[in-house]
């Protein structure tokens, strides 16, 4: 159980973490902004309305600031995956444990 809680305060210390790393770096192409745990990395995940090199680059900087804010912290190495997809959110990728949004644009 002591494991599990561990775990539980990592994953919340991240999420706080790239809500601070994103703060005010959101586009109007992102749809949503997650993290996910895979292994031992941590995925940053951004989906995008349309492809965009400027945003690629941002979710890229959310995973390299990310990773700097928490090397003492937290363990293995923190990646950006990008997805394109301009489809009905509940089409996106579900989340499982240890694992949430920071961001999700309101969407008609």
């Amino acid at each position: 159980m002591r494991i599990e809680q561990e775990a539980f305060q990592e994953w919340n210390m991240m999420m706080r973490m790239l809500v601070g790393v994103t703060n005010r770096h959101i586009s109007n192409n992102m749809r949503r902004v997650g993290l996910r745990k895979e292994g031992e990395d941590w995925i940053v995940e951004v989906i995008l309305e349309k492809d965009d090199p400027e945003d690629r680059e941002e979710a890229e900087e959310f995973a390299s600031e990310l990773w700097i804010l928490s090397e003492d912290n937290a363990e293995g190495a923190v990646r950006s995956r990008v997805i394109v997809d301009d489809g009905p959110p509940e089409n996106f990728p579900k989340f499982e444990k240890f694992a949430g949004s920071v961001y999700w644009r309101k969407e008609d």
